[in-house]
């Protein structure tokens, strides 16, 4: 019975050890990494995600954030829509600019009926850019004037749009094909692709 339970331990002790041992055929030498490799290349920047072509609004999103901005503040707006667009675009020697296009429409409910809307926001801009540290800093703005003149709307609603005409630094979250830009205390995440 001894020799069962010894032949059994030096069974497993076997079985283990050879779990544990190298692979045949492998050099250890042959898995150091190569001293002559060249380094892969670094990230990208946040610099680097936002130059290049034209980031478009989201405006399916955006127009959900109106409204729901819009009632938080007791304006009772239903089924607000955005149609157009708008475009921000960085190049590498540090200009923004932004082209806005946007018709907002919707209904304000009230006791005596809905009241429709339509508001037209045409203004854009554009400047210089800089990172400090994890903000964008934009400075030099100089407003572009819409081609056509935005209308009044009879109820004197304001429907927001990002306008960076008066933000001075913005926080950045850019990722290949997706940006957004948050004004500090905004209550809008502006959300973008390309």
């Amino acid at each position: 019975m001894r020799t069962i339970g010894v032949a059994s331990g030096l069974a497993m002790f076997l079985l283990l050890t050879a779990c544990a041992a190298e692979p045949s055929g492998s050099d250890p030498e042959s898995e150091a990494p190569d001293p002559g490799a060249v380094d892969p290349a670094p990230p990208p920047t946040a610099e680097d995600c936002l130059v290049g072509d034209p980031w478009s609004l989201n405006l399916v999103d955006y127009a959900d954030q109106a409204q729901s901005y819009l009632m938080g503040l007791g304006v009772p707006v239903e089924g607000l829509e955005m149609n157009g667009s708008q475009t921000v675009q960085f190049s590498s020697e540090g200009q923004m600019s932004v082209l806005t296009d946007i018709t907002s429409t919707g209904t304000i409910v009230t006791p005596e009926g809905p009241i429709p809307f339509s508001v037209y926001s045409g203004e854009g801009g554009s400047g210089d850019w800089d990172f400090i540290g994890d903000t964008l800093m934009i400075t030099s703005w100089s407003i572009q004037s819409p081609e056509q003149p935005t209308a009044e709307d009879p109820l004197g609603l304001e429907i927001p749009v990002p306008d960076y005409s008066t933000i001075p630094e913005i926080g950045v979250t850019c990722q290949p094909g997706l940006l957004t830009l948050v004004a500090p205390e905004s209550p809008f995440v502006p959300l973008f692709s390309r």
